[in-house]
């Protein structure tokens, strides 16, 4: 199952930037049909900063969260079950809080348990 969201969210990175450039033109021409002031410059370039930012909060999210699950899943087949705990609280606090969980804050007994039956699955 680990090994699916890795896959998963290799291809929504993917599927991220394709959609950024398009979200983009489409902000730019909604501004440009919604405004007939003369401060169409300035609501395009806060169109696209907006843009920008929601992009660069996804995608630093997304990366985190790989980045995490490949290390953890690393750990795991490694029988490094010290370092899986760390990965693993690092990814499901991720994974529930986005980066503000970066820290391993905000997990639940939920997601302890999941990290013991990851431990345990790949110990036999």
């Amino acid at each position: 199952m680990l090994e699916n969201n890795l896959s998963s969210l290799k291809s929504l990175i993917s599927l991220l930037k394709i959609l950024v450039p398009v979200v983009m033109f489409c902000t730019m021409g909604f501004v440009y049909w919604a405004t007939n002031s003369s401060n169409i410059i300035l609501y395009t370039i806060l169109g696209i900063v907006g843009c920008i930012i929601g992009y660069v909060y996804f995608y630093l999210r997304y990366i985190a969260e790989k980045k995490s699950l490949e290390n953890y899943l690393y750990c795991l087949q490694n029988k490094q079950f010290t370092e899986a705990l760390n990965y693993g609280r690092m990814y499901y606090a991720i994974k529930r809080n986005g980066i503000s969980g970066a820290g391993g804050a905000g997990l639940t007994i939920y997601d302890e348990q999941a990290i013991n039956n990851d431990i345990a699955a790949y110990s036999k």
